[in-house]
């Protein structure tokens, strides 16, 4: 799936109101999320510098500043460990709120508008 489909979904799961899924939904949502970026960030890179892709995230988040708009890229730093904690949950921990999840998938939807169109060569 592309990231914008995988967001859509997100959305969809996030504010549904079946009372069924409780706070999980919330978690898959967010999970859904996390791949969507991830799946973004190695479009991106696959179209702007494809060696990038054999690098750790952390690498890849650090140079994202180079080749996109700075505040975009520290945007995207900051979702991606959000979501990464999330996703890393205890038993005892809150599902993220829908504010955080919307916020989310705004990131990604923003990142994978900006990606360069150039094809990969």
């Amino acid at each position: 799936m592309k990231p914008k489909e995988l967001v859509e979904i997100a959305r969809m799961l996030s504010t549904d109101q079946n009372r069924s899924l409780g706070s999980t939904r919330h978690l898959a949502a967010a999970l859904l999320l996390r791949q969507a970026l991830e799946d973004a960030i190695d479009d991106f890179w696959q179209k702007e510098l494809p060696a990038m892709e054999s690098l750790s995230a952390r690498a890849q988040l650090i140079t994202l500043p180079f080749y996109i708009e700075p505040t975009l890229a520290a945007q995207v730093q900051f979702t991606w460990y959000q979501l990464s904690a999330t996703c890393h949950h205890d038993s005892y921990d809150l599902p993220p709120p829908l504010h955080e999840l919307e916020s989310a998938a705004e990131t990604v939807t923003q990142l994978v508008d900006s990606a360069p169109t150039k094809p990969s060569t």
